[in-house]
């Protein structure tokens, strides 16, 4: 079972302020509704902008759209509100998970069988670097006399620590739940204390239960004074340890600057505002610098602010115009610059730059040096040129000085740009992709540039793929130290029993592939819904964001969504399936759904118009072996269920509203593979239903023994009907001994998991996770004295599984041919039904075993005297 870990989390009744970027500043709870309404109204790049190519393809990259981070942060955004759609802290995850723990006290609900789960780390760990990556790093910080110590922070993956410059990585918050990293800060005379910033500073993703604090090298972790309660919806963004006296602290958050003189225990709140970023003096800790975020609720641009007394009181230094976010960047080389690049907020240059500014006296003045306002000299611009209007850098922002030249300054938006002369010309260093032969290709959309403390000339970068180093930037060394860590978000899975591999959509990362011996990188964007041919393993299917499809077969990706009359937008995750009857047959839900015979060259239309009246797109769908004209649909954005019990291949089909008696938002639904009329839907968000059974009209909720947190995913084992949760804490299941679900998380780590899918060949269950990548367990089972397979396991397959009785063998080993004999064993041990055939030419034989009543057999092959496999069988009737 789960480790039990408890942080001292006192609930602390501040008034309830949002975060102000996409959420308005408020003195109450938020509704989602309000937060996306303020995006649309103020934050939405404008129709005219360069973004409206949403989804266009630049080789074998995507081109990020108008509303793509958005996107992403309302997915995540619709799984974790209240039951009356208001947004919900990560503190209340952390609040339930910890009370889910003490109420069980590490012990399990008690059925016949023994819990089997026992997950491990499958990756990916590695990458090739460039396009590819492993996932997104927000902040990283240096061991003050050991070169070869490091500590990064993930997006949603949590801090990780390196003794040998990016060799080996490990985890040190595995056992704390929702982890994303705003920024790691180690104490200089004390490396065994260590501060984390909670939240996601950049993308929103998540917000911030406060700072936490360890002081045993990151083994445990304990509150400080600063914890904001279920309902604040906050970012603790950047901390600064002061080097002189370090228990004075300060902290730059969304509802202002925050300083501690006591290690954290208390803090104050100094400055009220929106801040983004605080920075020391190079030398002098009585001067210290912060910049705010643009504020939407009174059209407050970004500034520049000052200290001159430790933090305590706060000058504005700047009266910028349309600035949307600023970072800074101070050097020993000359402790008297300070350098600013500055995201506009300006319509003509949506978070592009505003400009390079500089100051040359401590940051009493700034003076512009490069000045973004033409669309030709924009360095926070995807165009490796610098051709283009604007930029993300409300969400990429970072700028570094070289500690021995103060001359020499990098800023990074989507690539990394250089500058000789301290900010008047830029060159460009690293590229996200490959347009300049000449230049290196390093992984998109900067979150930290900074040299090594102790190796001058040592530029570490921080990006959406992982970590890099260099000490020759302008040069194509640039040396990717990511692997190891295990940080990718993935969105969903595919595994297949014929299939060797098992595939992954990762944000930020595409679509990746685990063949048992190493990763590989499929299809670029960001990786969504994919999905592999169960008959030939060879081909299979993978999406992007908003509903691209790319078919690949023999290694080439081709894009069969293009194929789809009208080219529909779909969802963030667009939905799509490959039919349980016919493995050339795809149905794909837009608003409209969709349907192929010819693996994707050709569409029909399932549905003549939109499915429901509102014009969503599909969130899920879902078919069954029990019926192959039945097709459910479940609507993005509601708790609505459309189905249809009358479709055939090639013609439209009438679709029926089912009413559901529950309010909420569905996340999955899977069909008995038995039964048409019977299905379960998960439910995400908090105080509301988590599981629901369907069954012939009758309603029933199951959510007895799962903890008040999200359920993102639902999975039934075919071939013995123990049932499955993946929710905002890991995986629960629950079988028919079972009164309620019990955990199924040995050695998983408390983390978002998004997808589940079960390989019978190879008996594993695959999880994936969203912030800590791809893990693999063993499934659970009755004891029912069976060995299902102890011989040859991948050996043969039998599909479909479970059926009728009308199986089709595919042999797997040269060592099963000709003339064979077969037998079904129930599970008394007694032989239910026995038979012969041949193994033709291409390794196939078909199974005939109608008329048997319903159960799980173990399927027996037998050759020339000797058993050359088993394989576990369900048959219905």
């Amino acid at each position: 079972m789960k480790k039990l870990l408890l942080l001292p989390i006192v609930l602390i009744a501040f008034c309830a302020k949002a975060q102000p970027s996409m959420v308005e500043e408020s003195k109450a709870p938020v509704k989602l509704s309000d937060a996306v309404s303020s995006y649309l109204k103020y934050e939405r790049a404008p129709a005219s902008s360069e973004y409206d190519d949403d989804g266009i393809r630049m080789g074998k990259a995507i081109k990020e759209g108008r509303d793509h981070h958005f996107s992403r942060w309302l997915w995540y955004w619709k799984q974790h509100t209240d039951e009356n759609g208001y947004m919900v802290s990560p503190m209340t995850t952390a609040r339930e998970w910890q009370n889910y723990l003490k109420k069980n006290d590490g012990t399990a609900a008690k059925g016949t069988g023994i819990n089997m789960s026992n997950w491990s780390f499958t990756g990916p760990s590695s990458t090739i670097s460039g396009y590819r990556g492993i996932g997104r790093i927000n902040a990283m910080d240096f061991h003050p006399t050991n070169s070869n110590v490091l500590w990064i922070g993930a997006a949603g993956g949590g801090v990780w620590t390196t003794t040998n410059n990016g060799v080996s990585w490990t985890c040190l918050t595995d056992d704390l739940p929702v982890i994303s990293v705003s920024d790691i800060d180690v104490n200089q005379k004390n490396t065994q204390t260590i501060y984390l910033c909670t939240g996601d500073r950049d993308g929103k993703d998540h917000f911030s239960m406060g700072v936490l604090k360890s002081t045993d090298g990151g083994s445990t972790w304990n509150a400080t004074g600063l914890q904001w309660n279920t309902s604040q919806l906050r970012l603790a963004n950047t901390l600064v340890i002061n080097k002189v006296d370090t228990n004075a602290l300060i902290l730059a958050a969304s509802d202002g600057i925050y300083k501690s003189f006591d290690g954290g225990a208390n803090w104050n709140n100094v400055q009220p505002g929106n801040f983004k970023q605080v920075l020391y003096h190079p030398t002098d800790t009585n001067i210290v610098y912060a910049t705010s975020f643009y504020t939407v609720a009174n059209n407050t641009p970004a500034q520049i602010f000052r200290s001159k007394d430790g933090g305590s009181t706060w000058q504005q230094v700047t009266s910028f115009s349309q600035s949307w976010r600023i970072t800074l960047a101070v050097t020993p080389a000359d402790v008297k610059v300070v350098k600013a690049v500055v995201a506009s907020y300006d319509p003509a240059k949506w978070r592009g730059l505003h400009g390079v500014y500089s100051s040359v006296d401590t940051g009493k003045n700034f003076t512009l040096l490069f000045n973004g306002n033409n669309c030709t000299d924009n360095i926070l611009n995807n165009d490796v040129q610098g051709n283009g209007c604007t930029g993300q850098g409300n969400y990429d922002l970072a700028i570094a000085i070289s500690p021995a030249n103060a001359s020499q300054v990098y800023v990074g938006g989507v690539n990394t740009w250089y500058s000789a002369n301290g900010g008047s010309t830029w060159t460009i260093v690293n590229q996200w992709t490959g347009f300049l032969g000449s230049i290196a290709v390093v992984h998109a959309d900067k979150h930290f540039l900074g040299f090594h403390p102790l190796i001058s000339q040592r530029l570490f970068e921080c990006n959406d793929g992982g970590i890099y180093w260099t000490e020759s930037p302008q040069s194509l060394v640039w040396n990717d130290i990511s692997n190891g860590l295990g940080i990718t978000q993935f969105y969903r899975n595919a595994v297949a029993d014929l299939a060797g591999y098992v595939l992954g959509g990762a944000q930020d990362n595409g679509t990746k592939s685990w063949d048992n011996t190493s990763w590989t990188d499929q299809t670029g964007g960001d990786g969504m819904d994919c999905h592999i041919d169960p008959i030939d393993p060879g081909t299979y299917y993978t999406g992007v964001q908003y509903g691209k499809i790319y078919q690949v077969s023999g290694g080439w990706p081709t894009v069969i969504s293009d194929n789809i009359p009208g080219q529909p937008d779909g969802a963030w995750i667009t939905p799509y399936l490959i039919s349980p009857f016919n493995n050339y047959h795809l149905v794909a839900g837009y608003q409209r759904i969709y349907f192929t015979d010819d693996q994707g060259a050709t569409w029909t239309l399932v549905t003549n118009g939109p499915l429901n009246p509102s014009n969503k797109n599909i969130l899920r769908l879902a078919m069954t072996q029990a019926s192959q004209s039945t097709i459910y649909a479940v609507i993005d954005s509601s708790n609505q269920i459309y189905y249809t019990h009358s479709f055939t291949p090639g013609n439209t089909a009438s679709f029926t509203q089912l009413a559901i008696p529950y309010n909420g938002m569905i996340s999955d639904i899977k069909v008995d593979p038995k039964d048409k009329d019977h299905f379960w839907i998960t439910f995400s968000g908090f105080n509301g239903p988590q599981v629901a059974e369907y069954n012939a009209g009758s309603w029933t909720q199951i959510n007895a023994g799962l903890p008040n947190v999200p359920v993102l995913c639902f999975e039934i084992d075919t071939s013995n009907a123990i049932l499955y949760v993946g929710t905002d804490v890991g995986v629960f299941y629950k079988d028919s001994t079972l009164t309620q679900w019990d955990q199924f998380n040995v050695n998983l780590p408390s983390v978002h998991v998004t997808d589940l899918g079960i390989n019978y060949v190879t008996n594993k269950i695959w999880a994936a996770t969203y912030g800590r990548g791809m893990w693999s367990s063993p499934k659970q089972e009755y004891n029912n004295g069976i060995s299902t397979i102890p011989y040859a396991p991948d050996a043969f397959l039998l599909f479909p599984n479970p059926n009728k009785g009308a199986f089709r063998l595919a042999a797997k080993s040269k060592a099963i041919n000709g003339n064979v004999a077969w037998r079904l064993i129930d599970n008394m041990g007694r032989v239910a039904r026995n038979g012969t055939g041949t193994i033709d030419g291409s390794g196939a034989m078909e199974v005939r075993a109608t008329n048997v009543a319903s159960g799980t057999y173990t399927f027996e092959l037998l050759g020339d005297k000797q058993v050359l496999g088993r394989q576990q069988v369900t048959i219905f009737q």
